[in-house]
C-alpha cells in the first residue's frame, strides 16, 4: 500500500544474524557450555574448622546406641528369668514357637536363621534381637557419616582435590566409600566373634543363655560355610587387641615388621614411620594406602604407637626363639 499502509515490520523478510551476532551467540553458547563444566569450588581452610562441631555431635548419639545394647540385654535377661526354663534346649518361652522364615536364600541368611532358631524360638526374644541388629545398623551408618565428614574436613584443610563439585556432592561420594569400608569392617568383626554375628548380638545371647544354662554350651545352629575363608591378613602376623579386634604387626607399605610404628588418628591404620613419611612428602595429597581405605593422611595425623612397638618386639623375639629351637633340633638329629 505505500508508505501509509501496513507496518514496515510486517513486510520485511527475515534476516540472518550478522557476523557480530553469530560471534556473540557462539560466545554465549561456549560460556553456557563451560559453566556446565565449571571447576570444583575451592573452599577456605576455615570451612574445615566449621565442620568440627558437626563431627563431634556424633559422639553422644553413638554413646546412646551403645547403652541401648545394655538396656535390651538386661531386659532379655529379666525375660529369661521369668519365662525361660533351666532344662530347655532353647532360651525364652517354648509355649508358642516362632514361625519366622529366613530373610533370604543366601548361605549367610540361612545360617543366621538356623543360628537364631537354635538359640531361641520365642518371638519376643527374636524381637529384642531385631532391635539389637537395627541399633547395630544405625551405629555403622553413623560411623560412616562421621568418618566421611572427617575425610571432607581433612581434604579441605590440606587443600586437596574434592571428589565432587561442591561440599554436598563431595560428602556423598566420601560417604559411599566409608559405607563400603564399614561393611568390610563389620564382616571382619563378625568373623572375629567366631560365630559369624555382630558382637552386641553375641553378648546379648551369651548373657541370656547363661542365666539358666551357665554350664552348657550355647547352641549355634549350622553355621558351616556361612562366611568365606579368605583373609587378606593370612600372611601377616596378627595380634589380638584389648577390644577383641585384630591388629597386624607388619607395615602395609613395606610388608615387613613395623619399624618405629605410627598410627593414623583418622583411620587407625599403622605404618612404619619412615615408609609413610616418605609417601606423604612425595605427594601433594596422601590417602591411606591400606586397601579399601581412602581417608586422607597428613604428618600431623600420625601418632607414635609405643604399645604396638612393644608387641612387634615380642613377636620378633618369639620368632627368633622358634627359629633357634628348630636349628637346634636339626643339629641334634644330624
Amino acid at each position: 500500500m505505500g508508505a501509509t499502509g501496513a507496518p514496515a515490520s510486517s513486510s520485511r523478510t527475515p534476516q540472518t544474524p550478522s557476523a557480530s551476532q553469530s560471534r556473540h551467540n557462539g560466545e554465549s553458547s561456549s560460556s553456557a557450555s563451560s559453566s556446565s563444566q565449571a571447576p570444583p569450588i575451592e573452599y577456605p581452610r576455615t570451612v574445615a574448622q566449621s565442620l568440627k562441631p558437626s563431627i563431634g555431635s556424633f559422639i553422644p548419639h553413638t554413646d546412646h546406641i551403645k547403652k541401648s545394647f545394655d538396656y535390651l540385654t538386661d531386659a532379655a535377661v529379666e525375660y529369661e528369668e521369668f519365662y525361660g526354663q533351666p532344662g530347655a534346649k532353647t532360651a525364652g518361652s517354648t509355649e508358642k514357637p516362632s514361625s519366622r522364615k529366613p530373610i533370604g536364600r543366601s548361605k549367610a541368611a540361612l545360617a543366621a536363621h538356623a543360628s537364631q532358631q537354635a538359640f531361641s524360638q520365642d518371638p519376643r526374644i527374636h524381637q529384642m534381637e531385631d532391635a539389637i541388629l537395627a541399633a547395630v545398623d544405625i551405629q555403622y551408618q553413623m560411623e560412616a557419616e562421621r568418618a566421611a565428614l572427617e575425610s571432607l574436613a581433612g581434604l579441605i584443610s590440606m587443600g586437596g582435590k574434592l571428589p565432587g563439585m561442591d561440599l554436598q556432592v563431595s560428602f556423598q561420594e566420601l560417604l559411599k566409600t566409608e559405607i563400603k569400608h564399614q561393611q568390610n569392617q563389620r564382616k571382619q568383626q563378625q568373623k572375629q566373634t567366631g560365630r559369624d554375628m555382630d558382637r552386641p548380638l553375641l553378648d546379648f545371647r551369651t548373657k541370656v543363655w547363661d542365666y539358666h544354662h551357665m554350664n552348657e554350651p550355647m547352641p549355634v545352629g549350622n553355621l558351616d560355610g556361612a562366611m568365606g575363608e579368605d583373609d587378606e591378613d593370612d600372611e601377616m602376623e596378627i595380634v589380638m587387641t584389648g577390644d577383641g579386634g585384630q591388629q597386624s604387626l607388619k607395615c602395609p607399605l613395606t610388608t615387613k615388621f613395623l619399624e618405629d610404628p605410627v598410627t593414623s588418628s583418622s583411620c587407625k591404620h599403622s605404618f612404619s614411620k619412615d615408609a609413610i613419611m616418605s609417601m606423604i612428602t612425595s605427594q601433594r595429597q596422601t590417602l591411606c594406602p591400606v586397601h579399601g581405605c581412602n581417608r586422607p593422611i597428613t604428618a600431623g595425623m600420625l601418632q607414635s604407637n609405643k604399645a604396638l612397638a612393644r608387641k612387634v618386639a615380642r613377636e620378633k623375639l618369639i620368632q627368633e626363639e622358634m627359629s633357634q629351637a628348630q636349628e637346634d633340633e636339626y643339629t641334634t638329629v644330624e
